[in-house]
């Protein structure tokens, strides 16, 4: 009976553990691609701006920090990723 419920009791140990450890890793790991994106984010935004800038278009540059669409689509126009 006892070896019995040692058995069960790892089991159930490892079980607990593997789900805790899966959880704390998706976490982990979106909070990780989170960051990433933040930054690669701001490297485009930063080349983009250095373009425009580049090319005297200023109304270009504020107009892209209120309209996403535009953004994205200088993006492209730039060939910026």
């Amino acid at each position: 009976a006892r070896e019995l419920g040692l058995a069960e009791g790892r089991t159930q140990g490892l079980t607990e553990g593997r789900t805790q450890g899966l959880t704390e890793g998706r976490t982990q790991g979106l909070a990780e691609g989170r960051a990433e994106g933040r930054a690669e984010g701001r490297s485009s935004m930063a080349r983009l701006i250095d373009k425009l800038l580049e090319e005297n278009r200023i109304e270009d540059c504020k107009r892209i920090a209120k309209d996403p669409e535009f953004c994205q689509h200088l993006m492209e126009e730039f060939g910026i990723e």
